[in-house]
């Protein structure tokens, strides 16, 4: 594929909004692109992290056993960058990632992210103002989360004492007044 490609595809990503285009030229002349079947496993969950990959054609589905041994999927379509922890530093992958269709992607090794940031400091700092800003959202949103456990957590210890203390003898009937349509108000 052309390096104007290559160059328009990452251009487009979100994570590269801040590089200009000397740095995202940089980016698509260092990268590689590989086109893989359907059935391909990029990448392993636990395998070591050393590049992201770009989707530009086909989809690939990314899987994560949970802690029964049920798994999660997510699907990235073309436009996508996956494994981007990667990029960052030495970590290990937390989910596969399997070709659904055959797909072409542009793979960037964590060596050329790191001289990229080397040659242009700025950048780094605004990647990691970036990736602070993202955790701050999801810190955020597990802080919600967090709140309304305790609340639910709350409510059961009542229902647990009033069920011991005899005011809630028959369940369904406990269930039917907490459920109860409520009357409108005079």
């Amino acid at each position: 594929m052309p390096l104007s490609e290559d160059f328009a595809v990452l251009r487009r990503l979100p994570e590269f909004a801040d590089f200009d285009d000397e740095e995202v030229r940089l980016l698509a002349f260092g990268s590689e692109r590989f086109r893989f079947r359907e059935g391909h496993v990029l990448f392993d969950d636990d395998q070591r992290a050393d590049r992201a990959y770009v989707i530009c054609a086909g989809r690939v589905r990314l899987e994560r056993a949970g802690p029964r041994g049920a798994e999660s999927s997510v699907l990235a379509e073309p436009g996508s960058l996956i494994g981007e922890g990667g990029l960052y530093g030495a970590a290990r992958r937390l989910d596969r990632a399997v070709v659904v269709d055959e797909a072409e992607v542009i793979c960037i090794r964590r060596g050329l992210f790191r001289r990229l940031l080397e040659a242009f400091p700025e950048r780094a700092a605004s990647l990691f103002k970036r990736a602070g800003a993202q955790f701050a959202h999801v810190a955020s949103a597990l802080d919600r989360v967090g709140r309304r456990l305790e609340a639910v957590d709350t409510a059961a210890t009542v229902y647990r004492a009033r069920k011991s203390d005899g005011e809630a003898d028959n369940d369904d009937e406990a269930d039917n007044r907490v459920n109860a349509p409520r009357a409108p108000a005079p």
